[in-house]
């Protein structure tokens, strides 16, 4: 009996110690510091289609990743060592999105990039990389309604949030989504309460269109069509033409004028 109380203590204390630790410190992404999240938004623009593209690796992951940026071991990244990164590894990103639309893949070109290094939980580094890519539309179809699908194929396997928006600016005009034209996570940076609640999402079927009518927009129908040479042969035509009856009316005019003269005079 004395033994088992004996054990029955120790067995309490040891509860009582695990109940007296402090807890863990909370991990610097919702989804854990094993995570990689993608972000997508596409704006789509009377001649062509933006692309947002952005990533958060998380600590652990990111751990491999940043020895192979900061080659000199300072804990940044400079301007060198982020091109001499891009160089090698952009190409790669593109390969795995593919925006589709009317049947024909988009070839897609980079217009800005940036990374950062930041220090997330226990001192460690995450990486942030941001790319604003662009595409050029397809002439516009029959009915003109463009159908385009989008889909980021990058780092599919690893767990963590993925997020794609489609939305319009200028003459651009949504007719149909599968997705919200507003993200929730402000690309990657704040990560709503309810995030887990909903599904994951790198996948997108959409369809727009490019209105005009609009004043001083391409294709506009409140814009002067240009004219052609017949036009213009036919406008000088029907100047000599006015030009002609004018002067004959003239001529007859003072002929009647003059007969009624000579009558008044007799």
């Amino acid at each position: 009996m004395g033994l088992s109380r004996r054990r029955f203590a120790i067995v309490s204390l040891a509860l009582l110690a695990v109940l007296a630790a402090p807890a863990p410190p909370a991990a610097a992404h919702d989804f854990g510091s094993l995570s990689i999240n993608v972000y997508s938004r596409l704006t789509v623009e009377a001649s062509r289609v933006q692309l947002r593209w952005v990533l958060d690796m998380a600590e652990i992951p990111a751990g491999a990743i940043v020895p192979l940026i900061d080659q000199d071991g300072d804990g940044s990244a400079s301007e060198e060592e982020k091109a001499a990164y891009f160089a090698t590894w952009i190409s790669s990103v593109l390969e795995q999105i593919k925006l589709t639309v009317d049947g024909d893949q988009l070839t897609k070109s980079v217009l800005a990039s940036e990374l950062e290094l930041p220090t997330g939980e226990n001192g460690a580094l995450y990486l942030r990389v941001v790319l604003d890519v662009e595409a050029d539309l397809p002439p516009a179809p029959v009915d003109g309604e463009y159908r385009a699908s989008y889909q980021d194929l990058n780092y599919a396997e690893y767990v963590g949030w993925r997020e794609v928006v489609v939305t319009t600016a200028g003459t651009a005009e949504l007719t149909s989504s599968t997705v919200a034209q507003i993200d929730r996570t402000d690309e990657l940076q704040t990560y709503p309460p309810d995030l887990g609640a909903t599904t994951p999402n790198s996948e997108a079927e959409f369809s727009f269109r490019i209105v005009t009518g609009e004043e001083g927009e391409p294709g506009s129908a409140a814009a002067t069509p240009p004219r052609s040479a017949v036009s213009d042969d036919l406008l000088a035509l029907g100047l000599v033409l006015l030009a002609v009856v004018t002067v004959v009316v003239s001529v007859l005019v003072g002929l009647t004028r003059g007969r009624a003269g000579t009558r008044a005079r007799r």
